[in-house]
């Protein structure tokens, strides 16, 4: 919980990581910087887990990659002070973004943990489509292996 007075300080939520998700963690990141946080027991919220939800859903290939973005914008304010996007050079962060989509054995590591969670949710055929393109990326990647491995045993052998 916040007050007005923080959105009008920090800003909203940036468009930057619109159709991705991770725009809440950066906001958060942001505010925290500034002021502390406080944990309470009690339960104040609950969180309902929606397969359709913006984190289930591989929708942009941006998605593949928010984690590295944010842990990227985190580094830059730590290290800094500030980010591209503090700075208005979105330009930087699209540079960022070719560069982590160039970088294979990354991008083999992306799509062999959406790949899992395609097998989670019983999507066989983007599960076998992420796992195809975990494979083109990396041949060596012992944790593609792991999830072939379980979408064979999730498809095929779990029938009970």
């Amino acid at each position: 919980m916040w007050c007005r007075e923080l959105f009008d300080e920090i800003g909203y939520f940036p468009e930057y990581f619109s159709g991705i998700y991770g725009d809440d963690h950066y906001w958060s990141f942001k505010a925290v910087q500034k002021y502390p946080i406080y944990f309470l027991k009690d339960c104040l919220y609950y969180y309902r887990i929606n397969p359709g939800s913006i984190t289930n859903v591989l929708d942009d290939r941006r998605k593949l990659i928010a984690q590295d973005i944010i842990a990227e914008l985190h580094r830059l304010v730590t290290n800094t002070g500030t980010d591209w996007l503090e700075q208005g050079k979105p330009e930087e962060g699209l540079a960022f973004e070719k560069q982590l989509f160039h970088n294979k054995p990354l991008m083999a590591k992306r799509y062999g943990m959406w790949a899992a969670k395609a097998v989670d949710k019983k999507n066989w055929t983007q599960a076998k489509d992420l796992l195809k393109k975990h494979f083109s990326q990396s041949k060596t990647d012992i944790d593609g292996y792991r999830t072939l491995i379980y979408y064979i045993r999730s498809r095929y052998l779990n029938k009970g």
